[in-house]
């Protein structure tokens, strides 16, 4: 028998989907969509004063589960250091639209079959998804587009595969520029 959550769930992940936004929606991501994107706040560490917009990008960052793997484990902590210096401010997102930065990323990373990457693994939500007037949507948007970035960066600098996954014996460990300085650029960029 199919529980209601579970029914809520596909459901959810069915509508994403045809929206295009589902490319990186987590489990987590889309319990967030489930339950109308409530969630407890923990406190703000260092009891930082944060905007409306800074406190949900806190949340959806303190709320995501322990990555696997080194380099996801260095995405995901590169996309905290990024927000934390911002004071979790958006950093693609100005008045509910995407920044020409953001628009930019999002060709760039379209693109990735042109330096051997597939384009799929950093597909973030249709940049219409960024106008929605739901400042959770945008926050979502936001961080998922910081994400994808981060992940982007790091594959390009020294490929997709940690090479430590395949045993101590190799001894390679691929340089990998700071995540959370060149998303900060990229969010800065003119254009």
């Amino acid at each position: 028998m199919v529980t209601r959550p579970a029914r809520l769930f596909a459901a959810t992940a069915l509508l994403l989907a045809a929206s295009g936004a589902a490319a990186l929606a987590s489990p987590e991501d889309l319990a967030l969509a489930v339950t109308g994107g409530e969630q407890a706040v923990a406190p703000i560490p260092g009891g930082m004063a944060l905007s409306r917009e800074g406190q949900l990008v806190w949340s959806l960052l303190d709320a995501r589960p322990e990555p696997r793997g080194r380099i996801e484990r260095d995405v995901s902590a590169a996309v905290r250091g990024f927000y934390e210096r911002r004071r979790y401010e958006p950093a693609w997102i100005d008045r509910r639209k995407p920044t020409a930065q953001a628009q930019a990323l999002v060709s760039r990373m379209k693109k990735a079959a042109e330096d051997g990457l597939a384009p799929a693994a950093y597909a973030v939500p249709a940049l219409d998804f960024f106008s929605l007037g739901d400042p959770q949507v945008a926050a979502e948007a936001d961080v998922a587009l910081s994400i994808a970035a981060a992940r982007f960066i790091a594959n390009l600098s020294a490929g997709r595969m940690d090479p430590a996954a395949l045993g101590d014996n190799l001894g390679l460990r691929p340089e990998r520029p700071d995540l959370a300085a060149a998303l900060a650029s990229l969010a800065a960029a003119p254009d």
